[in-house]
């Protein structure tokens, strides 16, 4: 029994002895600080105890961490791509210490392609400049929200519009159309009646397409009708205008409209 108490003892001391000597031999390294591998790229490293994690940043090629464990004189752990950069790897890395000043590659997964670290001056993980981010392009000039009056005119009937222009989403906008006038008899009753269902949507810089559908009043031409219009904003004069077609169920026929910012109060 006291012979087993003994042996015990010797493989408690023995064991004892051997992880403090491990955590003497971690300790023996400070890897803290600035490294570069063999092409040139800057590692900027921390070591907490036995731990040992770094932040390489090579954008736009790469950006990647690494996590790992220092045991005696090897490194292994973990390392990933971050987003950001061209490259998208991970793996594991395994290194050997040969000084505090350098260590080697000696396995991996996933292709690593650094393989020779060497200390670098401190000043490569120095604060860096906050990277400046360009500017969004400027957004193009709001030219359609608000009322306008339209002329409009076509081979049956000339008729005046109070748009009332109101924004969607980018570059897309509804609208309300109040029928101010018409020449045409068929259509007189609908006079100070607002339509909706029309959209502009911007084609280019201070062109828009024009679109609308209903249901005609006229017996001549019943039933659903649709129409889109092509129109160009002269910034100089203020003035929109353009020519298109509308299609009713069994005439089609060209439209034009003419108008300018403005409202009209004779409908009120």
């Amino acid at each position: 029994m006291m012979m087993l108490r003994r042996r015990a003892l010797i493989a408690l001391i023995v064991g004892s002895s051997v992880l403090f000597l491990h955590i003497i031999q971690a300790g023996a390294f400070d890897l803290t600080g600035a490294w570069k591998d063999e092409n040139g790229t800057i590692y900027c490293m921390k070591q907490l105890g036995n731990k040992l994690f770094w932040s390489m940043d090579d954008r736009p090629r790469v950006h990647n961490v690494f996590y790992g464990l220092v045991t005696q004189s090897y490194i292994a752990g973990e390392w990933a791509d971050l987003p950001g950069g061209q490259q998208n790897g991970s793996g594991t890395l395994t290194m050997r210490i040969e000084s505090n000043d350098r260590f080697v590659k000696i396995d991996q997964s996933g292709e690593y392609l650094g393989s020779v670290w060497t200390r670098a001056g401190e000043a490569g993980c120095a604060a860096r400049p906050a990277v400046s981010m360009p500017e969004p392009p400027p957004k193009p000039p709001d030219e359609m929200s608000g009322t306008w009056v339209i002329d409009g005119t076509d081979p049956y009937q000339r008729s005046q519009y109070l748009w009332e222009v109101i924004p969607r989403e980018p570059g897309v906008w509804d609208i309300r159309s109040t029928l101010l006038y018409t020449s045409h008899p068929a259509h007189k009753s609908l006079e100070c009646n607002t339509f909706t269902g029309m959209t502009l949507t911007v084609l280019a810089s201070g062109q828009y397409e024009y679109r609308y559908e209903g249901v005609d009043a006229n017996p001549a031409n019943p039933g659903k009708y649709e129409g889109s219009v092509i129109l160009t904003y002269d910034h100089k004069t203020g003035i929109i205008s353009g020519q298109g077609e509308h299609r009713g169920t069994t005439i089609t026929h060209w439209i034009k409209f003419d108008g300018k910012r403005g409202t009209d109060s004779r409908c009120e």
